[in-house]
């Protein structure tokens, strides 16, 4: 009986031989405009403990993989906020209004690894949450003097993933029913030598994020277990 990466690869190439038979029969169409957000009005530059500072700016990619980003994302956010006590955390947030192979959410780690960053590989975590269990990824960049763990998820068609393999499941499974669902993608990170004590940071954050969303706003940029 097959198992891991090979059962994997089957599974992918069935749905994409389904895909492609449906494809005739299914024209693809995007989620209607009305699912439209704009980011910068949605996130707030204050909220529980913390304040925007714009002191420290997160990792942004190069000048030549920026209009890639540009053709993919629709709106992007990029914010450093601090806390009473001195912490701080990094946010970045890219909107794609359309999902596809050509058009997807780029993991954080390819973007910091264009960067110079040596990156441990990301791993699956868990954060207990208000809203309950959510389920990211994160890893660990390091550049020089520079330890930054981070922490992301991502959202397509309001379901959370964590993984590219997840996301390519979900992409699929959209393919089939002949839409071309949103992307959020969601970075939290911070400069901290300390990797466990940052993580704890950056979960505090998220949560504080959550509660000072409203319900609307925290099903697109949190979303539903995609399971």
């Amino acid at each position: 009986m097959m198992s891991g990466p090979r059962a994997r690869a089957v599974v992918v190439a069935l749905l994409m031989i389904a895909s492609v038979a449906a494809s005739s029969a299914l024209r693809p169409r995007a989620i209607p405009a009305v699912n439209a957000i704009d980011l910068a009005a949605t996130i707030p530059a204050a909220f529980g403990d913390w304040r925007e500072d714009p002191s420290i700016l997160p990792v942004v990619p190069e000048p030549n993989a920026q209009a890639e980003l540009e053709r993919i994302y629709s709106q992007t956010i990029a914010r450093s906020y601090v806390a009473s006590d001195g912490r701080q955390v990094m946010l970045s947030i890219a909107y794609g209004a359309a999902q596809s192979d050509s058009l997807r959410l780029h993991e954080p780690k390819v973007c910091y690894r264009a960067q110079g960053f040596a990156v441990v590989e990301p791993f699956k975590a868990t954060l207990k949450t208000l809203a309950g269990d959510l389920p990211v990824m994160r890893f660990v960049a390091r550049k020089s003097l520079r330890n930054e763990p981070v922490t992301y998820w991502m959202v397509i068609g309001g379901r959370l993933v964590q993984s590219g393999w997840d996301a390519k499941l979900v992409r699929l499974h959209f393919a089939l029913s002949g839409v071309v669902p949103d992307g959020f993608l969601v970075r939290v990170s911070s400069i901290d030598n300390d990797n466990e004590g940052a993580f704890e940071i950056e979960q505090r954050f998220v949560d504080d994020l959550l509660k000072a969303l409203d319900g609307a706003a925290r099903a697109r940029i949190f979303g539903q277990p995609a399971g």
